[in-house]
């Protein structure tokens, strides 16, 4: 059976089963829409039981090993597709469906309640979304203030207009949103690989990635805010444009945390080179976002660690931390928190080094500008895997916009691909099962520097 045969096959399979998880994900949504709006409280399952987990969870993760499945007998065909519609014009139906689907988290209603704090002159990043009654208070599980930053909280006031009326045309005006984020993101990625053999390939397999689709799309997480903002970073790249993404990485900061770590990596890239002059803008630039923002709607230190997502401090799930408390609470019989804040400790202070290792190495003279998008990915992706107690499944869509970029690299290529997958378990499986996502990547790494291997380009 030749490869077109057997992608047919594959599209009109995964075609069927997307359709079936969007239906299924409006069905969930709305029934639990409703039983929640006749009553009050917050603190609610995503799932409403075992059956509906499984359902969808099974749906999710083989949607991802099709994925990986079709990634890997289509990649040897290098055939170039003219223009970017007709290589995505086969992906436009699973868009169409993810915008359909009915987010199953509940972040999008704590999006909405922060844009209608806004509206009604309450500050977000003062006051808790659990301080502020509206319609949208019973779907609430998280009553702390924002962790979003003013960027995000434009779109969640866009969105949040109509939700007076009914929150769901809200959702589906924020899932609008990234809709057209996920074209422009497609859009830079084609521009930023336009020299690649497998441009168009690549482009495709960005663009249908199941992760992305149901994490940025259906579920409509905030995170691809920060896709957009490493694919404007690689495409200035490109174009030398050094300056302005240490700009646009503070901005990438003001839509989610994340991206305050690649500012003083590109910083240090133009020290090393001894570019001083082209540091004087971005810091001028940033400094005055920063005074305008203090003298407006971050007025307090507090508002600003609110960026820093201080509601999950000293909590953990799917990560190494997560399953390291399980383990000393149920099976070595140990439930001091001493132990998991010195395990913390270490994770991050090893992450530390490795992050300061990655500057100095930046700041050589000799160090080239194709290996600095790469560095960003891999001091993202290691603070993923080792220093994040906190980790949810939608954390590597980031990851896949500089695998895409870096496809070459193939050991971290791979890593984000089988993070990705990993992920997608975490919505069939519970705690402490789901602890384990890390562990498959992590052991791949392991694997692949212990071997032997060729590939100068990791």
């Amino acid at each position: 059976m030749n490869t077109n045969k057997i992608n047919q096959i594959i599209f009109t399979f995964t075609a069927l089963l997307s359709t079936y998880l969007c239906i299924k994900t409006i069905e969930l949504g709305l029934i639990k829409y409703e039983k929640i709006r006749s009553k009050t409280g917050g603190d609610f399952p995503i799932f409403s039981d075992l059956k509906t987990q499984y359902i969808i969870g099974i749906s999710y993760v083989l949607l991802n090993v099709i994925y990986l499945f079709w990634l890997k007998i289509n990649l040897p065909d290098k055939q170039q597709k003219s223009n970017l519609f007709l290589t995505i014009k086969p992906g436009l139906l699973y868009v169409i469906i993810a915008f359909l689907s009915y987010p199953i988290g509940n972040d999008i209603y704590l999006y909405l309640q922060y844009g209608v704090m806004a509206l009604n002159g309450v500050n977000p990043f003062v006051e808790g979304s659990g301080q502020f009654a509206s319609n949208l208070s019973p779907f609430l599980r998280w009553g702390q203030t924002s962790s979003y930053g003013p960027i995000s909280i434009i779109s969640f006031i866009l969105a949040a207009l109509p939700v007076s009326i009914s929150p769901i045309i809200g959702i589906y005006i924020f899932k609008l949103f990234c809709v057209i984020l996920h074209f422009f993101n497609t859009y830079l990625l084609w521009e930023t690989i336009n020299f690649s053999d497998w441009r168009s390939k690549i482009t495709l397999a960005y663009f249908i990635h199941p992760l992305l689709l149901y994490e940025q799309i259906s579920v409509a997480h905030v995170d691809i805010y920060i896709s957009t903002c490493v694919l404007v970073i690689a495409y200035l790249f490109q174009k030398q444009r050094y300056p302005l993404t240490i700009v646009i990485s503070f901005l990438g900061f003001l839509a989610k945390t994340i991206p305050i770590l690649w500012m003083p990596m590109i910083g240090v890239f133009l020290l090393g080179k001894r570019q001083f002059n082209k540091l004087i803008i971005p810091l001028i630039t940033v400094s005055s976002i920063m005074i305008i923002l203090k003298l407006t709607v971050l007025p307090t230190m507090g508002a600003w660690k609110s960026l820093l997502n201080p509601g999950v401090t000293n909590k953990a799930i799917n990560s190494l931390h997560a399953l390291y408390a399980f383990l000393l609470e149920n099976h070595l019989d140990i439930s001091s928190d001493r132990w998991i804040t010195l395990f913390r400790l270490i994770t991050l202070s090893a992450w530390g080094i490795y992050y300061f290792f990655t500057l100095w190495r930046i700041f050589q003279n000799k160090y080239s500008q194709e290996n600095l998008i790469l560095d960003i990915g891999w001091v993202t992706l290691s603070l993923f895997l080792f220093a994040t107690p906190w980790f949810t499944p939608w954390y590597p869509a980031p990851l896949l916009a500089i695998a895409a970029i870096k496809f070459n690299a193939k050991q971290f290529t791979i890593t984000v691909l089988l993070l990705s997958l990993s992920s997608s378990f975490s919505y069939l499986t519970s705690a402490p099962i789901n602890s384990m996502v890390v562990l498959i990547p992590i052991a791949f790494l392991i694997f692949s520097f212990l071997r032997p291997h060729k590939d100068s380009t990791n």
